[in-house]
């Protein structure tokens, strides 16, 4: 293969994949870096999920679980899972050890979620051991 064959195909290969990339794919930022551009929705419905333990030192168990029991159930369409990020902003909520952020595209797959029985033992297991629960459900305005 010659050189500018080469340089040619090198090329087109780098045209396809920025074109692949910059396609605003759902969870995806485009590379389009203009500002009136919107970023992608992750979910429909978000549901966020603020945890206190007796045991802070426990967050790690939390995280993992939260990954392992709640990712794989129908219905999920994004879940991030951590603790607090300090900023040194005073208007951020700050007591809590975990946070969750679930979220899905219909009322009828949360609905499913909250009675899957896999949720419901991650609730019956970890309530014990939780000081506090606080919830927000978000519904994306169209």
């Amino acid at each position: 293969m010659t050189h500018r064959l080469t340089l040619r195909l090198s090329a087109a290969l780098l045209c396809c994949t920025l074109a692949a990339c910059s396609s605003n794919n759902r969870g995806h930022a485009p590379l389009d870096t203009h500002h009136d551009a919107m970023p992608p929705v992750p979910a429909r419905i978000g549901h966020v999920v603020l945890l206190s333990l007796q045991d802070p030192a426990d967050a790690s168990e939390l995280i993992e679980s939260s990954r392992a029991v709640l990712g794989p159930i129908p219905g999920i369409t994004s879940l991030g899972v951590g603790t607090h990020l300090e900023t040194g902003r005073a208007a951020l909520i700050d007591d809590y050890d975990v946070a969750l952020y679930i979220g899905f595209e219909t009322e009828a797959d949360y609905a499913a979620y909250l009675a899957h029985p896999d949720h419901v033992a991650y609730v019956d297991a970890w309530r014990p051991r939780l000081t506090s629960i606080r919830i927000i459900d978000i519904l994306e305005a169209d």
